[in-house]
């Protein structure tokens, strides 16, 4: 049997609210952290791309080495392999 109107806690609807603040909060949390990935990686994959092109072709090979170096180091922070710079 549904309880009537005058019976409901009003505390019931603050803890419902703060529910919804902390989910929608952590789902934001979450999509940002997912798009910060995807483009930590497409720029490893563009960095590994000019980096393997400066190889092949004659251009600075210090350089493409640098490219390549470069886009090991953004994977890693796109994998989480290496430390934050910041907490």
């Amino acid at each position: 049997m549904p309880t009537p109107e005058t019976d409901r806690d009003p505390a019931d609807d603050r803890d419902s609210d703060a529910r919804y603040a902390l989910v929608r909060a952590a789902y934001a949390d979450a999509i940002f952290d997912a798009i910060g990935t995807v483009l930590l990686l497409g720029f490893a994959l563009l960095f590994l791309a000019l980096g393997t092109r400066g190889l092949l072709v004659d251009a600075s090979t210090e350089l493409a080495v640098g490219l390549i170096l470069g886009a090991v180091v953004l994977a890693g922070v796109a994998f989480g392999l290496v430390p934050p710079v910041r907490k």
